[in-house]
């Protein structure tokens, strides 16, 4: 029997379906927003709380500070760490995200609302892994552009933090062999880390990084079981 609050025309979606397009314009709409310039110290934050939690290192989220000086984007004890986002090759994060929104804004049914992220390739299952190498080779070219602009002096007192946001490449292998770091150390950075949910990994440290950065270097760590990675 029809609700009779809730006239509906034949092929019209159901108030159920209208609320879930709803909820997802609405979700998209303030994940836009957390992409936005104003909103690049919080999102640092994040990538710093994650990476502690995958490398296992206990902290109080008030140590996470940013925004902090330049060049530095987060401050945790002794570390200065320079975040740098790694996407898919040609993916843009807040252009995605705009198309999904456009899409969104124009869905009538759940299924038109929760169709494919643009740009994205077909599922296949059939991923593979990278190994830690080929995810060291791909953090140096990552990272190749900052380096030129800070120089080896300006490098010498920052600790690179790469996230890599490579989610359809299937992940990393952590019990791989480990990837050379000489180009990577040429750059003179003080240390480089990656996060690369849910492995966190340190991949060379000079003897004035952070012990805790030290301690754990070549080390590909799961600390943190828990999907809410990026969680306060």
């Amino acid at each position: 029997m029809a609700d009779p609050d809730d006239p509906q025309e034949p092929g019209e979606p159901d108030a159920l379906e209208r609320e879930y397009v709803a909820r997802q314009e609405a979700h998209t709409r303030k994940a836009i927003e957390y992409l936005s310039e104003r909103n690049k110290p919080e999102r640092e934050r994040a990538v710093c709380r994650a990476f502690l939690r995958c490398v296992g290192v206990p902290f109080a989220d008030a140590e996470i500070v940013a925004p902090a000086p330049e060049p530095i984007d987060v401050m945790f004890r002794a570390a200065r760490f320079q975040v740098c986002d790694r996407l898919e090759p040609g993916a843009r994060r807040d252009g995605a995200w705009k198309a999904r929104l456009a899409r969104a804004t124009h869905a009538r049914t759940m299924d038109e609302a929760i169709a494919p992220w643009p740009g994205v390739p077909e599922w296949t299952a059939e991923t593979v892994p990278m190994s830690v190498a080929e995810l060291t080779a791909v953090v140096t070219d990552t990272l190749k552009k900052k380096a030129r602009h800070y120089g080896q002096a300006g490098c010498a007192d920052l600790d690179a933090l790469v996230y890599a946001d490579l989610t359809w490449s299937g992940g990393v292998q952590p019990e791989t062999e480990p990837g050379d770091t000489s180009k990577l150390q040429a750059q003179g950075w003080r240390s480089v880390s990656v996060l690369f949910p849910p492995v966190g990994i340190v991949l060379c440290a000079r003897a004035a990084a952070p012990g805790f950065l030290r301690a754990i270097v070549g080390t590909p760590l799961l600390q943190w079981p828990d999907p809410e990675i990026f969680e306060a």
